[in-house]
């Protein structure tokens, strides 16, 4: 096989695989915060009858994460057309984790934020590890959602 062949053969498998987890494997958000932080979308997630997860539902809800400079963590709540969900529905807290390393070495610390005003409110815990992953649990309207801000530094 002549090398112009080879390197045809090896660009189409990159080009295959770079394509073939574009977009990630949650819905994708196009709405901007308002308060200058990550949007993701609440999704609700479906188990069948053995707990194996099956697939994710994206909800009416998102949610936008500000992170300050001292560890302190700010989640809004929006439903649809980026409008503030009423607190009335929500929770007076939701449960956050920060997940790090993969496989073996893969940790998760899991960190609790309050409703104060228009945002949950709190501390994460120091992150040693970079990239890292932030998720909330929260339920609305007796649905349990996520949220997962992936790939954060």
């Amino acid at each position: 096989m002549s090398s112009f062949a080879v390197l045809a053969l090896l660009h189409n498998l990159l080009i295959t695989k770079m394509h073939a987890h574009e977009g990630g494997h949650h819905p994708t958000v196009t709405d901007g915060g308002r308060y200058g932080g990550l949007i993701a979308p609440l999704v609700e997630e479906h188990h069948d009858h053995h707990g194996h997860h099956e697939h994710e539902h994206e909800s009416k809800f998102k949610a936008e994460l500000v992170r300050g400079t001292d560890l302190s963590v700010y989640v809004y709540i929006y439903k649809d057309g980026m409008n503030p969900a009423d607190t009335k529905i929500l929770g007076n807290d939701i449960q956050g984790a920060i997940v790090s390393g993969s496989g073996k070495k893969k940790k998760l610390e899991d960190f609790t934020l309050k409703l104060a005003g228009k945002s949950y409110t709190g501390k994460s815990p120091k992150i040693n590890e970079r990239p890292y992953t932030m998720e909330f649990k929260i339920t609305i309207e007796g649905k349990k959602l996520t949220a997962s801000f992936t790939n954060l530094d």
